[in-house]
């Protein structure tokens, strides 16, 4: 299976986790959320470029991105979790913060 499936069938768990905890799922839904949301954090991490597949832009980044910033804004919004954070500033989630 190509790095691009895998990272792709993470931004669906991504998704699941996030829309339970958002709607209604207790600790347990937000500790599954923060899991699965450091996994896309380290699959950011893991390459040369800003992107999940490298320097380039890929169809990976075109399915996270605009989720991402739902996420990012309805969380901090409904539940008081920040996961982006002005520039400089210490983060759980450097990856995501590029």
């Amino acid at each position: 299976e190509t790095l691009a499936r895998q990272l792709l069938r993470l931004e669906r768990e991504l998704f699941s986790v996030w829309l339970y905890w958002l709607t209604g799922g207790g600790s347990r839904a937000r500790q599954e959320c923060i899991q699965v949301l450091k996994r896309v954090d380290q699959s950011l991490q893991q390459n040369d470029g800003p992107f999940f597949l490298g320097e380039d832009v890929s169809i990976v980044d075109l399915m996270f991105i605009p989720f991402l910033e739902r996420m990012c804004a309805s969380l901090l919004y409904f539940k008081g979790f920040q996961i982006r954070v002005a520039p400089g500033t210490s983060t759980e989630y450097p990856g995501v913060n590029k």
